[in-house]
């Protein structure tokens, strides 16, 4: 048995080397992520802080609310994370926890846009959906796509050879 190491100068042959070729990266929700979530927790404070323009109390309930809103988004945003190494690929969410997939582990995976079923509702709007080979009992790695910034994640799509899903079955 032989093995071919894939380097920069030569070209994979093979979808699994191309894989393997792919180095290392780490994603982080994006600037514009980060940057519409501070525009929805600004707007409790602005409707907190809007009485006084007619004269009347500011409403600290809302000033309450607004921070709450503020620290819970930001947790749930700082928690997706996107690792690809030579070999795995490893996702991080805040209500999904940690999930981890090896690229020969990979039976297929897909981007899938929208609610095709009732199962897909409480499933991200744009998504990749890593499905596991038969033989291992992982279930499938659903990946919120839209936190992340779209040039990083051509990498992440490249190295697990994932297909647009046009929802036909």
């Amino acid at each position: 048995m032989t093995t071919t190491t894939v380097t920069n100068d030569a070209p994979a042959t093979s979808k699994t080397e191309a894989r393997f070729a792919v180095a290392p990266l780490v994603l982080k929700a994006s600037v514009g992520t980060h940057i519409v979530l501070a525009v929805f927790c600004m707007l409790p404070f602005i409707f907190a802080l809007a009485p006084q323009l007619l004269d009347r109390p500011p409403m600290p309930e809302l000033l309450v609310i607004g921070v709450v809103v503020a620290f819970v988004g930001l947790v749930w945003v700082r928690s997706f994370r996107i690792e690809l190494t030579a070999r795995e690929l490893r996702y991080r969410s805040l209500f999904g926890g940690s999930r981890s997939i090896a690229f020969d582990a990979i039976a297929n995976a897909r981007i899938q846009v929208g609610a095709r079923g009732a199962e897909d509702r409480w499933k991200p709007h744009y998504r990749l959906v890593i499905t596991p080979r038969d033989g291992t009992s992982a279930r499938p790695i659903v990946v919120n796509l839209k936190v992340f910034a779209f040039e990083p994640l051509k990498r992440v799509c490249a190295a697990v050879d994932a297909e647009l899903d046009d929802g036909a079955a």
